[in-house]
């Protein structure tokens, strides 16, 4: 006996719901550049996270990272203390989630900017976008 046109759809539609794809990495992206969060809500966030099912962290420090020693005024004014950082990652990693070991982007565009405006007196109103 051969099936109709909606037999098919009906029995695809029961195995699409039983085949489920669940990725055995979940990231969560941080997105720090403006207004980072504190680092208290942070760790009261991660718990969170990982309740969700989530594994791993994506974080973007951009400007809010601090940077040191040549590229210290690329950080912002109101950027994350190193002891900071260490925190953020210590905590992360007690809730069980991993954090990328990569920089952005973005990150290295400003590092390439401060080195190319910081000695140009022309420039010195600017700041890292």
């Amino acid at each position: 006996m051969e099936k109709s046109a909606e037999d098919y759809r009906a029995s695809l539609n029961v195995a699409h719901k039983s085949l489920r794809y669940i990725p055995r990495r979940r990231v969560i992206h941080l997105d720090l550049k403006g207004a980072p969060p504190k680092v208290s809500y942070l760790r009261s966030v991660f718990p969170v996270f990982r309740a969700s099912g989530a594994t791993h962290l994506l974080i973007e420090w951009e400007d809010m990272f601090p940077f040191w020693g040549e590229l210290k005024n690329v950080s912002a004014l109101n950027a994350y203390t190193r002891q900071d950082v260490k925190d953020i990652l210590n905590s992360a990693k007690e809730n069980g989630l991993e954090v990328g070991k990569f920089g952005p982007r973005s990150s290295s565009i400003i590092i390439w900017w401060w080195f190319v405006f910081s000695g140009d007196p022309s420039h010195s109103d600017l700041r890292p976008p």
